[in-house]
């Protein structure tokens, strides 16, 4: 995975400003951004996943409670997740604004699932964040860096325009609330699967 694309850079520092948010000592990036010296994630961007945490973050908490109900999400359920929001919330993205919050639910759901023990969840939360964005940005027609060149000027009218926004996460408005049970059971199913398919003699840890 390249670190120096605009969107791999972005996924990284996003990721990080959910974990310092939260004081979660999760030093990872570093490792990605030690030659990188700018980023666009900027300060208004910053600002603009600040307000919409503070607005949105107990309906994100909700449906990751919802989804991963009964089970401990590690990092291989974790992925599995990742694919599924991919499919019901990311393949209806059509604007900036629910482009760059589908990122943050991501990332908050990467810190949620890293508390629970998934390691490797804000790695797999930054793949699926950069390609997202090449996603969007592609289905655009845009080039990358005219993109992110102009992003700022777009939060900045999105701060205001969507201050009181309902959350397209929102488990009383998004069609995404219909499919939480039956996604529950399906983890409960797969993770009860995969302990009886795996012998004691083969059985390794996933977990760092």
């Amino acid at each position: 995975m390249s670190t120096n694309s605009a969107e791999c850079m972005f996924a990284i520092d996003l990721i990080n400003f959910v974990m310092e948010c939260r004081k979660i000592d999760w030093k990872f990036h570093e490792y990605f951004l030690k030659n990188i010296q700018s980023t666009p994630f900027t300060p208004m961007i910053r600002n603009f996943v600040s307000d919409y945490l503070e607005y949105d973050e107990t309906n994100i908490y909700f449906v990751f409670a919802r989804m991963s109900k009964g089970s401990n999400v590690d990092s291989d359920m974790f992925q599995w997740i990742v694919e599924y929001l991919r499919t019901i919330i990311f393949t209806s993205v059509n604007t900036v604004s629910e482009a760059i919050r589908y990122c943050i639910v991501i990332a908050q759901f990467s810190l949620l699932a890293y508390q629970t023990g998934a390691h490797l969840a804000p790695y797999v939360a930054l793949k699926e964040i950069q390609e997202a964005m090449k996603t969007f940005i592609s289905d655009k027609e845009e080039s990358s860096s005219i993109f992110w060149a102009s992003l700022d000027s777009q939060v900045s009218k999105l701060r205001v325009i969507h201050t009181f926004y309902t959350p397209f996460c929102s488990h009383k408005t998004h069609p995404m609330s219909k499919n939480l049970p039956k996604l529950s059971i399906t983890l409960k199913e797969q993770k009860r699967a995969v302990s009886v398919s795996t012998s004691p003699s083969t059985k390794t840890s996933t977990e760092g």
